[in-house]
């Protein structure tokens, strides 16, 4: 699975919480978790997600700041927070 690119898991009605695991899938370039019912923190593993580029994870209830996109970890073109 590290060869995976992109990740669209938007819109299905997921709850609880992203896993740490996230962080093994080194070569993504898209993810998008929007309109689920996703909440708690959001793993810091963006030191890992280097060729990140467009995240989606608006109309979820995450607690706190998103390290994953965190500006000294990775450049990103979209990202998408509300």
């Amino acid at each position: 699975m590290t060869s995976l690119r992109v990740l669209r898991l938007d819109n299905n009605e997921l709850s609880g919480e992203l896993s740490t695991s996230l962080g093994n899938l080194v070569n993504l370039t898209h993810l998008n978790v929007s309109r689920n019912q996703l909440s708690g923190v959001v793993p810091d593993v963006g030191f890992r997600l280097v060729h990140l580029k467009i995240v989606d994870f608006s109309e979820n209830q995450f607690d706190g700041y998103i390290p994953l996109i965190a500006k000294e970890y990775i450049e990103m073109h979209y990202k998408f927070l509300s």
